[in-house]
């Protein structure tokens, strides 16, 4: 039983189970609820790097929460989707199933960088300057040029290549090699002598 409590953990190879879709509804769902629950926390963080005064007026807490919900919504539903697709195929060069976790979750984050970084972009615009989903990307390519989208892009994929490879690949991992031991542990205190010579003296 706890063998089967660790594989349904999440992460690992559960996500080479799932089609495309449910993975990328799976993880769609589960950002979107994230977000909703620390949005404050992020914007408060934001006001304090740039300088600013912290508010508590929900208006201009909560400012730019839709993009928010897009951005780790849309991002996690790349990443689950993204490792279940590299998974799938790490797993036709023979490599081992530790290698094929970790590895298509790593993979899975560095695809979702991209368009991770223009949706946190624009989330980070609004947070500051107000203004609608598709009106501030609008707003920042005419002020900036289209390039400007591209900003910080290559450190977001770096995290997120790195979060979703420790998220997706590295904490199953953890976690399945914790519940083994135990079992053995487990097996061994039941079972301390595994040989027993049930007629030590046969003279």
């Amino acid at each position: 039983p706890h063998l089967r409590a660790a594989f349904a953990m999440g992460g690992g190879s559960d996500l080479q189970r799932l089609s495309g879709g449910e993975n990328c509804v799976l993880g769609m769902v589960t950002g979107i609820m994230a977000k909703a629950c620390n949005y404050p926390f992020l914007v408060w963080k934001n006001t304090v790097q740039q300088g600013l005064k912290i508010s508590l007026d929900p208006r201009l807490v909560y400012r730019g929460l839709p993009m928010a919900c897009l951005n780790l919504g849309g991002t996690n539903a790349v990443q689950f989707g993204g490792t279940g697709v590299f998974q799938r195929l790490l797993a036709t060069t023979g490599s081992s199933q530790d290698t094929i976790n970790v590895g298509g979750a790593f993979l899975g984050g560095a695809a979702s960088g991209l368009p991770c970084s223009i949706w946190e972009l624009c989330m980070i615009q609004q947070q500051r300057f107000g203004g609608s989903i598709l009106g501030t990307p609008a707003r920042f390519v005419k002020e900036y040029g289209t390039a400007a989208l591209t900003r910080g892009v290559t450190m977001t994929i770096g995290r997120e290549a790195m979060f979703t490879m420790s998220m997706l690949g590295v904490t199953p991992l953890i976690q399945q090699r914790l519940v083994e031991s135990k079992v053995v542990e487990s097996q061994n205190t039941a079972n301390p002598n595994p040989n027993p010579n049930p007629n030590p003296n046969p003279n």
